[in-house]
């Protein structure tokens, strides 16, 4: 289940960035998408918080993991996500996918048995 959060978490934001529509909106228009990630973003964080949900759900039965609500890890790592998107500078380094993917191993993978 951890690998599984550390993939999606590397495959989602590379696929966002990458994306022409939405990557290239980020870029060259952000007080386009900005309000819709932000103070209007409501539907669309439940809509991915509850997608991640049930893929971690099945991920808990497939383990045979305690049954947990997986929802609050669930936005937390729809949120770390989105904050990457916004403001992809800092010290915590995710411009590749290595780097994603260690972030995500040490800091999100952990939330799963917190």
């Amino acid at each position: 289940m951890e690998e599984r959060v550390v993939e999606g978490f590397v495959v989602a934001l590379g696929h966002t960035r990458a994306h022409p529509l939405f990557g290239g909106l980020l870029c060259l228009e952000p007080e386009v998408v900005l309000p819709y990630l932000t103070v209007h973003g409501g539907s669309s964080l439940a809509a991915t918080v509850d997608y991640l949900t049930g893929h971690l759900r099945r991920a808990q039965q497939a383990e045979g993991r305690p049954d947990e609500d997986p929802r609050p890890v669930a936005e937390l790592m729809v949120r770390v996500a989105v904050s990457f998107l916004l403001n992809p500078v800092g010290c915590i380094e995710t411009e590749d996918a290595d780097q994603a993917r260690a972030f995500a191993r040490r800091c999100l993978a952990p939330l799963l048995t917190a």
